[in-house]
């Protein structure tokens, strides 16, 4: 992981987890507290579950996975301060969940949905940095302007190809959120 201590956080707020096409994968939108950008990432059937368990506060019959690390960190009195998503790499988001243990304090490397419900499940914060933001968020307010209203899907695909090809990754977030919502109209 870069060494981005001086560069300031922006702390991010779990906005929604939806279904994803036709798939049993969820999309995941994390929103900048203070502002209208965003990021999304895709997540399993399981993941999802596992995320809303722990938004919901739900008890299960046996402890879950996150359940489990919860109460062994609990016991050892290892709280978790904050989750960083530093990093975005083919497609792939990279975190580290920040804990502090007594005087000591350590950052360990996690996939950032099991870092998320942790972070739920301490109540940390979630924050990722300006530059990640700027360079593949998303606008959450303004939706990107097609051409015309009677914009056809193919047309549409064609555009996220582009954005994809030429690396404008908040174009194409925002192009696949409007085929998403086209799609199950």
């Amino acid at each position: 992981m870069e060494d981005k201590n001086l560069e300031k956080k922006i702390e991010l707020l779990l906005q929604s987890i939806e279904p994803f096409g036709q798939t049993a994968c969820y999309s995941v939108v994390l929103k900048e507290k203070q502002g209208d950008r965003a990021l999304s990432f895709t997540i399993s059937d399981c993941e999802a579950q596992a995320l809303s368990v722990s938004i919901d506060k739900l008890k299960q019959k046996r402890p879950l996975l996150q359940d489990l690390c919860y109460m062994i960190l609990s016991y050892y009195k290892i709280e978790i301060l904050q989750v960083v998503v530093y990093r975005f790499y083919e497609g792939i988001f990279y975190a580290t969940i920040v804990c502090k243990c007594g005087q000591d304090q350590m950052s360990f490397e996690a996939r950032l949905s099991d870092a998320m419900i942790l972070a739920i499940k301490f109540s940390a914060p979630i924050y990722t940095y300006e530059e990640l933001l700027s360079q593949v968020g998303f606008s959450v307010s303004k939706p990107i302007q097609t051409k015309s209203p009677n914009t056809d899907l193919a047309q549409l695909e064609s555009m996220l190809r582009d954005a994809i090809e030429n690396e404008n990754y908040k174009e194409a977030a925002e192009l696949r959120d409007i085929i998403e919502k086209l799609k199950n109209k």
